[in-house]
């Protein structure tokens, strides 16, 4: 009887160690190879995605695979008709869809060939020297900005120079640079903080803000940018607080 008992209680652990086995081999398998299901909602949110933003395009979606770099789908689509197949030309045009809960297109390849990039080259460096010089007359540790504007073809004129109500095709990101050689933490957020109420009383419209608090200089690092010591995110509505700036080693 305490034989049987003993036979009994090994198969059941043999029966929960292959349970966990396969749970796991499932887990791996669907970290790389994604499954089914989740392929098909993705392609699923692609087709809708297609038909709401381009009605004038006749596409067809290629089967797509799994991307286990970005936990995404990624698929071809091909513009197969419609009113505008000529001004697109037909081709293949890349998109991504990423999300388990709520899946969406996080990058478009026909808007990105829509892009017009010499324009956004152009605007983009207006829209960081005037912003730049509009911070350093209270926050003289900026040492850079750099903007990134996106502009369809056809949105703006050749040769029209940047303004802050321009209409653009996605909202403005910024990054800067700050010098934060003799500047505690706390400081830094005071900075951090006016100058999200220098843009926000200038009425900038923008997405995000990303910081780079440097210690400058070769002494601190390779460059003459030095290195990171702090660096902290925000958008027109966050509440910056202390511990959202990331603190790095010298």
């Amino acid at each position: 009887m305490k034989k049987s008992k003993r036979i009994d209680r090994k198969k059941m652990l043999y029966s929960i160690l292959l349970g966990l086995l396969v749970v796991l081999v499932l887990f791996l398998y669907n970290a790389f190879n994604g499954n089914p299901m989740s392929k098909w909602i993705a392609h699923q949110t692609l087709e809708k995605y297609l038909e709401q933003n381009y009605p004038e395009l006749k596409l067809r979606v290629h089967d797509g695979y799994y991307n286990f770099k970005d936990s995404g789908y990624t698929f071809k689509a091909v513009i197969i008709g419609g009113k505008a197949q000529e001004e697109n030309k037909p081709g293949e045009f890349e998109f991504s869809v990423r999300g388990s809960i709520q899946p969406a297109v996080r990058l478009d390849g026909i808007y990105y060939s829509r892009l017009d990039r010499s324009a956004m080259e152009r605007l983009s460096a207006e829209a960081a020297q005037e912003i730049k010089n509009l911070l350093l007359r209270d926050i003289p540790s900026l040492q850079k900005v750099d903007a990134h504007i996106e502009v369809l073809k056809g949105q703006v004129a050749e040769g029209e120079h940047w303004i802050k109500t321009m209409r653009l095709a996605a909202p403005l990101q910024l990054n800067m640079l700050l010098d934060v050689k003799g500047m505690s933490k706390e400081e830094l957020l005071e900075t951090v903080k006016h100058m999200q109420n220098l843009l926000h009383t200038n009425d900038y419209r923008y997405e995000s803000v990303m910081i780079n608090a440097n210690l400058m200089g070769t002494a601190h690092g390779k460059e003459e940018i030095g290195a990171v010591k702090y660096a902290v995110r925000f958008k027109p509505e966050s509440e910056i607080r202390l511990e959202d700036i990331r603190e790095f080693g010298e």
